[in-house]
């Protein structure tokens, strides 16, 4: 004020007693459209799960078209073995709590937890888990041959690449996204092949069970790759064969 009358300028206003007020809901417009950065983690093994979950948060977005999460990395977590889907926030910065609750909503699984010990850097970590079924290349899918057969269709995998226990870990993959539904296929045994220099995967078919074309068609969706073809030469008398192939990866 002291310069106003130093230089002859006049000012004439009304100063607003809740100016404070208004600052406060500034900053609450800028929270409101804070981007989240979210790490996906697969705790399950199935191939694609983390960017298939992914998929939940894409489109959203604030009013003002702004994007609301941000997929900042997608990897496998530290094992295979988690039962249930973990949401853990950076901070108890309400904005991510909210956030988490909303993701947890959006997947329709999850337990919410802070952060605890190392830091992270992502303002939320999702590690999927085995109840995390409805991206798992379909569980609600497999519904539609249940009853179809008497009995399931026999499966057997065959590691035909070399790697140790990578047979033992697509019946653990293939089980988990199955889930309830084990009426329908039902994994017989996992061995070696005859050789390991097999590279491409390959899905036999040998009966004709009502049904079993689709079943084969969901496994190479389900493990991301391999070649469908019929023989008659059954050896495993199984109704499918999967040959675990160099372009499958765990």
């Amino acid at each position: 004020m002291s310069q106003y009358i130093q230089y002859g300028y006049s000012y004439t206003g009304t100063i607003d007693s809740n100016a404070s007020g208004t600052t406060v809901a500034k900053d609450k417009v800028s929270e409101s459209e804070t981007v989240f950065n979210l790490s996906i983690l697969n705790g399950i093994g199935i191939k694609g799960i983390a960017a298939k979950a992914s998929g939940s948060f894409k489109g959203i977005k604030y009013s003002s078209g702004k994007d609301k999460y941000n997929i900042s990395m997608l990897a496998d977590a530290n094992s295979y073995n988690y039962k249930n889907t973990q949401i853990i926030c950076k901070s108890k910065d309400s904005g991510i709590v909210k956030a988490a609750e909303e993701i947890k909503s959006l997947l329709k699984v999850g337990t919410t937890t802070i952060q605890s010990g190392t830091s992270q850097d992502s303002d939320i970590v999702i590690i999927i888990g085995k109840d995390y079924l409805p991206a798992a290349a379909g569980a609600a899918a497999y519904t539609t041959t249940a009853g179809e057969n008497p009995e399931p269709i026999l499966v057997n995998i065959l590691n035909g690449q070399g790697t140790q226990g990578i047979a033992a870990l697509a019946k653990d993959n293939i089980g988990v996204a199955f889930g309830s539904n084990k009426n329908i296929l039902k994994i017989t045994e996992t061995k070696d092949a005859g050789n390991f220099n097999y590279k491409k995967t390959r899905i036999i078919i040998f009966t004709t069970k009502s049904g079993i074309d689709k079943v084969a068609d969901d496994l190479k969706k389900l493990i991301g790759v391999g070649e469908i073809s019929k023989s008659t030469d059954n050896v495993d008398n199984v109704d499918i064969t999967i040959i675990l192939g160099s372009d499958y990866k765990k």
